[in-house]
């Protein structure tokens, strides 16, 4: 990206300052307050630019959320949930409709400033607390978007955008990435999530092949496999145990899903609707001995796709996938694609993944994260030109 560099603007700015204190166990949420403000200024200041078509999936999205809200068996928690999600929408608003593509690697270090503020958070609060286990630190760190080890999962969808920098910055700039690095691989070990693994093989593969760069592949995959299976024998096999151990613990919660969407396949059963049927829909006698039973009450369905098919339905589900993919599509027909944007495609790639097995889109972090990707999809179309 050839464009001289200026400082931020008020939409740029607020953007930034949120991402980076989203999280924090603050009195207030002083994030979001000066997005509010930052933004609010960005929009009195002038018209914003928004792409057409990119921008049309977001609007049906939101009326098949608020339309959920209505149908609801609790709409009072329906709502609270739907909260999550005006942040989200206020940051796409910015990326898409004001922010400038100068401005895109500047994003790019905020983002990897947030794997080390919160992973390293993190890692802090599992060295001070040895005698824990993971469920346990998360709780302790008093993270307000984190509550369950898999969320470290965020850090490695967002891995493409230290991978990006490192092929510009300088000798002294290239260690923040180099840390970033270190900090997702540490707590995939130390947190021994299988998923995060997963996902870290899956953006930093999809990353390197977009970009050309098979020989860095092949580096990197043989770099994360080795240092994996190094810290985890340092660390008593935990994360590898875990491997061997059942895998079908989440059938259960797929089918569970999957039976509410057959009996409300058009509009569904409401937003946050699966915590409130989930025992109607599940009995336990109807499955297979080989299935683990998970007794615990489980709030999400694990698994964005069959979780929005049950609570906002056909038509949940198919403005889900033009809010996703009328972006997608636009950035894949871009004329000239930097390493920025194969790092937008390899973080789509990783959040996708990481649907299929835990995500909920009305957990905070997660639609932070989807909006902000495909708001930067969005602003790719119209800034620098």
């Amino acid at each position: 990206m050839n464009l001289k560099w200026k400082p931020p603007g008020s939409a740029e700015s607020g953007i930034f300052f949120y991402l980076l204190t989203f999280a924090l166990p603050l009195p207030i949420d002083l994030g979001l307050l000066g997005l509010a403000v930052c933004g609010s200024h960005a929009a009195l200041s002038r018209a914003p630019r928004f792409s057409y078509p990119a921008w049309l999936g977001l609007p049906p999205f939101l009326l098949s959320a608020g339309l959920g809200c209505l149908l609801s068996p609790d709409q009072t928690r329906a709502l609270h949930l739907m909260l999550a999600l005006i942040p989200a929408t206020m940051i796409y608003l910015l990326l898409a409709g004001y922010f400038e593509r100068r401005h895109t690697s500047t994003l790019a270090w905020v983002l990897t400033a947030l794997i080390l503020d919160l992973g390293g958070w993190l890692l802090i609060t599992a060295i001070l607390h040895p005698g824990q286990s993971p469920p346990e630190w998360v709780i302790a760190s008093g993270l307000t978007a984190f509550r369950v080890p898999n969320d470290i999962v965020l850090f490695a969808i967002l891995l493409p955008f230290p991978l990006a920098l490192l092929d510009g910055a300088g000798h002294r700039s290239r260690w923040l990435c180099w840390s970033a690095l270190a900090v997702v691989l540490l707590l995939t070990v130390i947190y021994r999530s299988r998923l995060t693994l997963l996902v870290s093989t899956v953006t930093v593969g999809t990353f390197f092949l977009l970009a050309g760069k098979r020989w860095q592949l092949l580096r990197g995959l043989a770099f994360l496999a080795v240092s994996v299976l190094v810290l985890d024998g340092v660390l008593g096999f935990r994360l590898s145990g875990k491997f061997l151990s059942t895998w079908s613990s989440r059938l259960p919660l797929w089918l569970t899903a999957w039976r509410m969407f057959l009996d409300a396949p058009g509009l569904g059963h409401g937003t946050g609707s699966y915590l409130s049927l989930y025992r109607q829909y599940l009995d336990p006698a109807d499955l297979p001995a080989w299935i683990v039973f998970d007794q615990r009450l489980t709030p999400w369905a694990h698994n964005l796709y069959l979780e929005l098919l049950a609570e906002l339905g056909l038509v949940g589900f198919l403005s889900f996938l033009g809010l996703v993919s009328l972006p997608l599509r636009n950035l894949l027909a871009f004329p000239e694609k930097s390493l920025f944007e194969y790092a937008f495609i390899a973080a789509l790639a990783g959040f996708s993944i990481a649907a299929l097995f835990e995500l909920s889109l009305w957990r905070q972090w997660v639609g932070l994260t989807l909006l902000t990707i495909i708001g930067l999809m969005s602003s790719d179309q119209h800034c620098g030109q």
